[in-house]
């Protein structure tokens, strides 16, 4: 056996973060992950890994600069060692030549007489850029129409395209198709079409860059149509570093090969001296390759390993062994690429360096100078268990020429079938290409040549008419009038099924011809089969069933299947029919999309053909399945159903009318809709709620609950997998649980004139005296019993939400509420409020006036004939007991009013006032200092200025970028960063061209602390809300323009705890107060402009809803056949035992009730967060499953009857545990239950709600 490692240590170490830059920036890896070792059927160290490697769109990718690569000169791909001769003792395999014919037109007489439905050259490019390697490969894409499908051919220097099954083709450049790699476009090319997926893959080589330190591989592809004017549009690249190879490597000598789920890829790598060091496999699965994809790789020191085409659910490799009676094979799982690899004993055969396999053709040039006996054949042949390889050998016994070997390989155990070999008395016969066929047969190309032949390629087929690799009869598809010039003629060709005759394969070759002196390679395609594959009437049998959702298969009858017109010229048939068609013309079957039986609905999954999904329509919903001839017996089509599992989908919080949206429609051809809905399916979907639904009230998602257990909170999609069977076989519910943040009910007084309702919004303190913070809320421009414009101000409970008193303006035009603070003003033990009115009363032009907490009643404390009234805020400003107030004087000045003393002091600005809150004492003098907002300065650059409350002399400023209006909003926050300073948030709406931005700033220092741009002039309102999610860290609520609002992380405004959207003015006004006593502030919004002005209020609290108590899992038997269970209080068992009320919250008291165990037999009560799903059949306690990863555990003894209680067991007062589980089960011990000695009940889940 060969060494072959890959030392996981040493990919680690090369991740370092420099290399991890350069790997993102080159090939979009976003992280990468080891698989784990995995068992081989010998021992071996070799270990397969993933990385994940980003969809790449060429445009976007960074490539160094392109290097002009020289056409015309062929490069040089490196030689691999000489296999060392031994015969391990099998005999050599004995059977006659083969047969060659030259030229094979048609169909000819006989059923097993070869067909050429179409050979043509592939005319590209000039002599120049075909290199007499050729190399030449095609990829034809699935089409129902044979004469019109799409192909796409490379060559070692050339590509071309063909939009008419190759009957004429144009060229497409591989040195300017895309931006240049590392030493430019190099040679070796690939092409291969993936039908599962609809994709084409074009794989192309670059040079060595003695600057990159690397030498790349380029993977492009392109989906389904993309394919008419060869876009590709997407790459992704490979070099030796992605494999973690050190630089200055390079790879070279590729193979490609497709299998059921994945695309696989074979390279050898050289250093820069061109030595050999490594050869790597990788594969992508198909259904990952468009985006991140997880790229699994294995690397090994085995050199020129080929791939098996044709491989569906295990792919083969296989280089040659340790001597030339051995070949050392890889088996690769399709799912995972997990591995064994082995040696084959084959008969031995003999090698040679370059130059010792010879053929002179008749120019005397030796054309096979530079084979070296690599294995250049692969096939699988799945429904026939069988897989193998071929490769040419140097003259033997028996064998006076060059020939071909195949080695078939049984796939039960790994055996070899037989040897088998092509050969000619006569000629050379080497570079084997081949492919199975969902026939059982094996397609194939080979090159022949000799002293009187010109070399050039021919085709095969081994099948049930020339059931071995010996006494073949193959056929010329090149024409040929030249022999090369050099030796270097040939390095591999391919083979593949035709997409729709799939029996027939698709092969490539090449000839020379001279054309005014100079020898040109002609790369060419045969599209090749048997007489019996081109034309005859065929039936076709048409049955059904269907799989339930639990996998088992059912039959059913009757099923009406459209089919285009067959001979008996109908159009309908019923399954248990049959068809009979033209064999060369397909013929169309249609199944109904659903079939309902009863109740039961049966939705179309796929067409199976014999004994596998038919080609592209394999688990399809397109229930339209073209058909020709898949062999020469009768064709059995069978349409498979599923089964549909009934989703009955609603909604908890608003019980309709939330939208679902479905990935798919169901088999009814429903899909999207709002609750209740119900819907079919056997498919996997994904269900999406939305995150919010604006209804009565504005609703939050929680999350899902399924067949009555609550999903992960704040996960909007729920998937219901086709393979889950443990949510049953027939309905499922499935129920969008929301929370909601409530409309606050207007004042009795109100009415649709009160425009502007929610202008201003502001916490008046515990206003009156319950306990519970309360609000007001201002209306300055409403019509009241005064007047127009007199305004009124309502203030509303914490506790109940609902309105306890409302002022009005004393006269007409008063604006009374234009601005609003809270405190007790005149120290009385009653909170009261400061009242701005911009409007004139009493020969004052602006006023202020009190609403005392005591007496409810109103009156005017300071007037003056500037404007005074736009922006108010508390604090204290002079060295009395009674709280003051800051307050604009004029448009561009401040004042301080003492409510025992007026005017403290005055104060110009630097610029018309737009917001002012006071910030705290930031300088440590006693007094509360000011913030004042500049929005408008220096063309709408804006400030924002900080105020000494001693004197009102300037702290410090800070300005804003032009247009960034800076200072629209201010809002003192608390202190965010710890350095027992508060700190402010700051709006400028007008920044990034009207997207808006908040920033935070020290208190201190002005610092940057964080920002967040937004849209829609985001930042235009701001309020702090205190520790809003429990981390000890005051937070901050900004909003938009456009009726959106969100919390922000006070340390970090980048992250967002919370949004809510709105109508348009929603957020107008914002405030944050504690309104039922749970510590944390409850956010009151204002959207003055909805429904005559409209007030929300959004509860953190009971967001979550009331607590619940729900059971999960299964219990396991104990000795004395009992089962161990949990419980819930003994009366009802569906809860615990609620000492404090009828929930579980904070604070509140609980008992826990189990039983299940013998007389005084040990338990204990296990309590956790995190559900831990794990059977334990494995380690001797059969049905039993840990259900609980436990962070406490409590023992107990049992009762006379075999039960416990545990309790009282108190829940913490602690808002982070708001809408959270508690999860609980009970372990007892049982020595003669099982070999572990413990029984295990289910487990049940308790969510928290809010105190009250």
């Amino acid at each position: 056996m060969r060494q072959h490692h890959l030392v996981v240590a040493t990919v680690v170490s090369r991740i370092t973060s420099a290399a991890v830059r350069g790997l993102t920036a080159r090939f979009g890896i976003v992280g990468f992950l080891l698989a784990a070792p995995l068992v081989a059927q010998h021992p071996t160290n070799l270990r397969s890994q993933m990385r994940l490697l980003g969809s790449t769109e060429h445009a976007r990718e960074v490539l160094v600069p392109p290097v002009e690569t020289e056409r015309g000169k062929s490069p040089q791909h490196e030689p691999r060692r000489v296999v060392p001769y031994f015969d391990a003792g099998l005999p050599q395999p004995v059977g006659g030549p083969s047969d060659m014919k030259t030229g094979a037109a048609g169909p000819l007489a006989g059923p097993c007489d070869p067909y050429l439905f179409k050979h043509s050259e592939m005319t590209v490019g000039t002599f120049l850029d075909r290199s007499l390697l050729g190399e030449p490969s095609v990829s034809f894409r699935g089409n129902t129409n044979p004469t019109s499908t799409q192909a796409f051919a490379t060559g070692n220097k050339w590509a071309a395209l063909s939009t008419d099954s190759g009957a004429s083709w144009s060229s497409v450049d591989p040195f300017s198709k895309f931006s240049s790699l590392d030493g430019g476009f190099c040679c070796d090319q690939r092409t291969m079409y993936a039908s599962e997926t609809d994709m084409t893959f074009w794989y192309l080589q670059y040079k060595y860059s003695s600057s990159t330190k690397r030498g790349s591989v380029r993977v492009a592809y392109c989906r389904g149509s993309e394919l008419d004017n060869a876009r590709f549009p997407f790459s992704k690249i490979f070099d030796p570093q992605f494999f973690g190879r050190p630089s200055g490597e390079w790879l070279d000598f590729p193979d490609v090969a497709i299998s059921r789920k994945r695309i696989w890829f074979t390279s050898n790598i050289f250093d820069a001296a061109r030595n050999y060091k490594a050869t790597v496999i990788w594969s992508m699965k198909l259904s990952e390759v468009h985006g991140t994809t997880p790229v699994n790789f294995l690397m090994t020191t085995t050199v020129d390993i080929r791939l098996t085409q044709g491989a569906e659910d295990t792919m083969y490799a296989a280089c040659h062994g340790a001597n030339t009676s051995t070949l050392h094979v890889y088996k690769f799982a399709d799912e995972d690429m997990s591995h064994a690899d082995f040696d084959v004993t084959v008969p031995a055969w003999t090698d040679g360096d370059r130059g010792k396999f010879v053929s002179k053709a008749p120019n005397g040039t030796n054309w096979l100078g530079r084979y070296d006996g690599y294995i250049t054949a692969g096939y699988a042949l799945p429904n026939a268990g069988e897989y193998g390889f071929g490769w040419a050998s140097r003259p033997q016994t028996n064998r006076s020429h060059v020939f071909c070997r195949f080695a078939r390989i049984r796939e039960s155990d790994d055996k070899l079938i037989a040897a088998q070999d092509i050969y000619n008395n006569n000629y050379a016969i080497a570079y084997p290409a081949t492919h199975g066929n969902s026939a059982g047969g094996i397609g194939y190309v080979v090159a022949a040549g000799g002293s009187n032949l010109n070399p050039q390629s021919y085709c095969g087929i081994v099948d049930e008419c020339y059931p071995s690799f010996f006494n073949q009869l193959f056929w010329s598809f090149t024409g040929t009038d030249s022999s090369p010039a050099n030796e270097e003629w040939g390095d591999y060709f391919t083979v593949q099924p035709h997409p729709v005759r799939t029996t027939m394969f698709v092969g490539t070759g090449m000839g020379i011809q001279t054309v005014f002196l100079v020898k040109d390679q002609i790369p060419e395609f045969a599209w090749f089969g048997r007489n019996h594959d081109s034309k005859y009437w065929i039936p076709v049998s048409i049955g059904s069933k269907y799989i339930a959702a639990d996998k088992s298969v059912h039959a059913f009858e009757g099923v009406p299947v459209a089919c285009t017109k067959d001979k008996r010229d109908r159009t309908s048939i019923t399954t248990n029919g049959y068809a009979v068609y033209d064999a060369s013309v397909p013929i169309t079957l249609t199944a109904p999309k659903s079939h309902k039986i009863g109740n039961d609905v049966y939705e179309f999954s796929y067409w199976n053909n014999r004994t596998k999904p038919w080609g592209d329509y394999a688990y399809s919903t397109n229930p339209s399945l073209s058909i020709s001839s898949t062999g020469t017996r009768d064709d059995q089509c069978v349409a498979v159903y599923k089964k549909t599992r009934q989703l009955v989908i609603t909604s908890r919080g608003p019980t309709s009318g939330v939208p679902i949206t479905t990935s798919i429609v169901d088999a009814t051809g429903n899909g999207t809709g709002p609750t209740p809905l119900t819907r079919y399916y056997w498919r996997t979907v994904a269900l999406d709620a939305p995150d919010y639904h604006t209804a009565t009230n504005i609703w939050k998602f929680e999350r899902w609950w399924v067949n009555g257990k609550p999903q992960s909170v704040g996960n909007t999609r729920f998937v219901v997998r086709e393979d889950d069977t443990s949510l049953g076989n027939g309905t499922i519910t499935l129920e969008a649980e929301y929370s909601g943040i409530y409309r606050v009910t207007p004042w009795p007084g109100a009415s649709p004139v009160d425009q502007g309702w929610g202008d201003h919004v502001v916490a008046v303190g515990d206003m009156d005296r319950d306990g519970y913070g309360d609000y007001g809320v201002s209306a300055p421009f409403a019509d009241k019993s005064k007047g127009a414009d007199s305004g009124v101000v309502s203030f509303y409970s914490g506790k109940t939400q609902k309105w306890f008193h409302a002022v009005e303006g004393p006269v007409a035009g008063a604006k009374i509420g234009t601005s609003l603070v809270g405190a007790d003003f005149d120290q009385d033990g009653y909170d009261d409020v400061m009242l701005g009115g911009a409007g004139a009363y009493s020969g004052w032009a602006s006023n202020i006036y009190w609403v005392s907490g005591r007496t409810r009643a109103l009156a005017r404390v300071w007037g003056d004939s500037n404007a005074i009234a736009e922006h108010l805020a508390v604090g204290y400003f002079n060295a009395d007991k009674y709280p003051d107030v800051v307050a604009n004087y004029g448009t561009n000045s401040i004042q301080a009013l003492g409510w025992s003393t007026g005017r403290i002091w005055l104060v110009k600005t630097a610029g018309k006032i737009g917001s002012l809150a006071v910030l705290g004492d930031r300088d440590g003098d006693g007094f509360s200092d000011v913030l004042v907002g500049i929005p408008s300065y220096s063309n709408n650059a804006g400030r924002i200025e900080l105020r000494s409350g001693r004197n009102g002399s300037l702290i410090n400023s800070m300005n804003g970028a032009a247009g960034s209006e800076l200072g629209y909003a201010v809002a003192a926050i608390g202190d965010v960063n710890k350095n027992w300073v508060p700190d402010f948030a700051v709006g400028a709406p007008g920044s990034s061209n009207g997207g808006g931005l908040v920033r935070l700033i020290d208190g201190y220092s002005f610092a940057f602390l964080s920002s967040r741009t937004g849209t829609d002039r985001f930042g235009s309102a701001l309020a702090g809300v205190g520790d809003f999610v429990g981390d000890g860290i005051p937070d901050v609520m900004a909003a938009d323009a456009k009726g959106v609002v969100r919390v922000l992380r006070g340390v970090d405004a980048t992250r967002i705890y919370l949004e809510l959207p709105g109508g348009p003015t929603f957020g107008r006004s914002l405030a944050a107060i504690d309104t039922n006593g749970d510590s944390i502030r409850d956010l009151i919004i204002g959207e003055p402009t909805a429904n005559s002005g409209t007030l929300w209020c959004y509860d953190k609290a009971t967001v979550s809803g009331p607590s619940r108590w729900t059971r999960y899992g299964a219990t396991c038997k104990g000795s004395a056949n009992t089962y161990a269970r949990i419980l819930g209080a003994p009366s009802t068992q569906t809860s615990p035992e609620y000492l404090d009320g009828a929930q579980a919250r904070l604070g509140s008291a609980i008992r826990i009730y189990v039983r299940g165990g013998a007389r005084n037999s040990v338990g204990v009560l296990r309590l956790g967060a995190v559900r831990n799903e794990l059977p334990l059949d494995g380690i001797g306690m059969p049905g039993c499953v840990h259900l609980v990863h436990n962070i406490v555990a409590f023992g107990r003894a049992t009762d006379r009857n075999g039960a416990a209680g545990f309790g009282p067991l108190t829940i913490p007062n602690d808002t982070r545990y708001i809408g959270g589980d508690v999860l609980w089960q009970w372990v007892l011990v049982d020595p003669a239950a099982n070999a572990f000695g413990l029984t295990m009940s289910d487990a049940a889940a308790m969510r928290i709600g809010a105190k009250r």
